[in-house]
């Protein structure tokens, strides 16, 4: 410890007593801290043909579009209504279907149908990711 002389204005004579103390070792007081140089990982390089960097820019991005969803919401948006239609008619003593309950039925089926179709059917297209992932090595995930 040491003592400083206080500054204060007013003519203060007080001592002003100033504490040093570290962490660090006493011999490494003074020292610069030391720099370790670290590798950088390795760059790959892949050679993409124009027909591939194409088909990378054209191919979706995600696995559904935009009519899968509106499938899938045109699905949950009828459903209701069908089940009602399937209950009425259920209810009554001899089982009929009257034309608008066979509509909302029809519809419920149309969605459902759509949406199996874009989901399960048509092309199993790749999504950019996967050409992605193909294209330059499996380790790349």
């Amino acid at each position: 410890m040491r003592s400083v002389p206080s500054k204060s204005g007013g003519g203060g004579h007080g001592q002003l007593t100033v504490s040093q103390s570290t962490n660090l070792p006493s011999a490494q007081l003074g020292r610069a801290p030391t720099i370790e140089h670290v590798e950088p990982a390795p760059i790959r390089l892949h050679q993409l043909t124009e027909e591939k960097l194409s088909m990378l820019a054209t191919l979706p991005r995600k696995k559904w579009d935009e009519f899968t969803y509106a499938a899938l919401t045109g699905f949950i948006a009828a459903l209701p209504s069908a089940i009602e239609a399937v209950y009425n008619a259920a209810q009554r003593s001899e089982f009929s279907v009257h034309a608008f309950e066979l509509v909302q039925v029809l519809i419920a089926a149309g969605f459902f149908v759509w949406f199996m179709v874009k989901v399960y059917g048509g092309s199993s297209e790749q999504t950019a990711a996967e050409l992605l992932k193909e294209l330059c090595g499996k380790e790349d995930a």
